[in-house]
């Protein structure tokens, strides 16, 4: 088919060269491009529907980008070795996403109820063992890792360790010494004393 003039309406007409059909042109690819374009613009943007929607009005916005809630991202596992991964569970509403990292980049996730044995080795089982694994030290993880990595070295996330020392020791502790724990006056050799 070659392009043969526009319709009243403005879009563009082909007609085939052998048998003289005509139609105009809807590309539903280029449409549903567009359309996925200015849902991610609206979605990681700061601008509302109706100003994102470029004719039409944030209702019209919504309808026609409705099916973009239903895309599931797939991330191909590509089997390579990573030195250490990361794993964390986050809570969104009443479901949990665990999520392996490894550097800057997301290796996978599982959709869970709450972060058991089950859900954890599913997630591990998709990639090789690495060298290190760092986790918050949670049941579930500790006995999936043993079962799926065991012969990787675990090493806890120093973020939940702080939070963990401050869930008993809190912000201003009573005893001298939580104090002095607070204060990092305790030695290996035990307590330093105050002076």
């Amino acid at each position: 088919m070659v392009r043969n003039g526009k319709t009243a309406a403005g879009k563009q007409r082909y007609r085939c060269l052998d048998c003289g059909a005509s139609r105009s042109g809807e590309r539903p690819d280029v449409s549903r491009r567009a359309e996925l374009d200015a849902f991610l613009g609206w979605l990681v943007g700061t601008g509302s529907q109706q100003g994102v929607a470029s004719l039409g009005t944030a209702r019209s916005f919504r309808r026609r980008t409705a099916w973009c809630w239903n895309i599931t991202p797939q991330i191909p596992v590509t089997g390579e070795v990573h030195d250490q991964i990361q794993v964390d569970g986050i809570y969104v509403g009443s479901w949990c996403c665990l999520i392996a990292v490894a550097g800057d980049y997301v290796l996978g996730w599982q959709w869970c109820d709450t972060e058991k044995k089950a859900a954890w080795a599913a997630l591990l089982a998709r990639f090789p063992a690495p060298t290190v694994v760092i986790t918050d030290g949670g049941s579930g993880i500790a006995a999936a890792l043993s079962e799926c990595w065991s012969e990787t070295a675990v090493q806890r996330c120093l973020v939940h360790v702080q939070r963990n020392v401050r869930t008993y020791l809190t912000g201003r502790p009573r005893t001298e010494a939580g104090r002095a724990a607070e204060e990092g006056l305790w030695t290996r050799k035990g307590w330093a004393g105050r002076t």
